[in-house]
């Protein structure tokens, strides 16, 4: 069973990402929790632990990077 507390997904930070992100996510990669999945999507990596990560229709890569924050995990990428 996986818990998912708000407070502990708003703490995630990312802002160390915006400078790798495409233009168009610079203002969101670290937006609030609720508004934006990327939080939510990095707390998830991390709690999942080590695992392979397949994401479909990749776009800008802004996700892949979020869940990239479990450096113990592959992710493979398809836009």
């Amino acid at each position: 069973m996986i818990k998912i507390r708000y407070k502990d997904v708003e703490k995630v930070c990312l802002s160390h990402l915006i400078k790798k992100v495409h233009r168009e996510h610079r203002k969101i990669i670290n937006g609030e929790a609720g508004s934006e999945h990327y939080k939510l999507l990095a707390y998830l990596s991390k709690l999942i632990g080590p695992s392979l990560i397949i994401e479909l229709g990749t776009h800008y890569g802004s996700s892949s990077l979020a869940m990239a924050e479990n450096q113990s995990s592959v992710i493979i990428t398809y836009d």
